[in-house]
């Protein structure tokens, strides 16, 4: 396994079009919460880890919430992105030695390796949706809303995030535009970037 490095990740593409990185686990432990268990939408059914102008993330959800992880790094060579199936992710267990394991794809197969243990399955072949459609941009405007409704399962998942990354002390910041559009929501360190569906009345 690579040594730990001060970049979050490091990649090293081939001809083969291989990726490899090294990634925090946490942040794809955590991710993995939000992906769709529907069969329906079996491209939901796992992590979108997306390379493109130079910049690393990985990105999940259901359709009723979304979260985003922005992966620290300089470097991360062309433009790909594939999709970690939730089956692979759930093998994993975090709270070894280390928090970072190197990730692989190639030839359409995702390998993790971590803390020793290599694990690996074919990628979803899926096309993701278009996440950032539904991203809410830094200078939104608020308005006032006496009272919005959500889902408390969705609500009680923000704090399995946080507890996967070492933040279970951490409360959760949700910024409001109106009854009907989306909830902004990350935690106070702002580890990550959420997206939150309203219930509808």
């Amino acid at each position: 396994m690579a040594s730990k490095v001060c970049n979050e990740a490091m990649p090293t593409t081939t001809m083969e079009r291989s990726l490899i990185m090294m990634i925090n686990i946490t942040k794809l432990l955590a991710a993995n919460i939000f992906a769709s268990t529907e069969q329906v939408r079996y491209y939901l059914n796992g992590v979108l880890f997306e390379v493109s102008e130079g910049k690393a993330r990985i990105v999940a959800t259901d359709g009723h919430r979304m979260i985003i992880f922005d992966l620290e790094g300089d470097e991360f060579g062309e433009d790909q992105s594939f999709i970690i199936p939730s089956s692979l992710i759930n093998r994993i267990k975090a709270g070894r030695k280390t928090d970072f394991a190197d990730i692989e794809i190639k030839d359409g197969i995702v390998r993790i390796e971590y803390d020793g243990a290599v694990f690996s399955e074919k990628a979803i072949d899926g096309t993701y949706p278009d996440y950032r459609r539904i991203m809410i941009p830094d200078d939104k405007k608020q308005e006032f809303t006496p009272e919005i409704r959500f889902n408390p399962s969705y609500l009680g998942d923000f704090a399995k995030v946080n507890k996967i990354l070492g933040r279970a002390k951490c409360g959760i910041v949700l910024t409001t535009y109106s009854t009907e559009e989306p909830v902004k929501v990350t935690n106070r360190h702002g580890d990550y970037t959420a997206i939150l569906m309203p219930m509808r009345a």
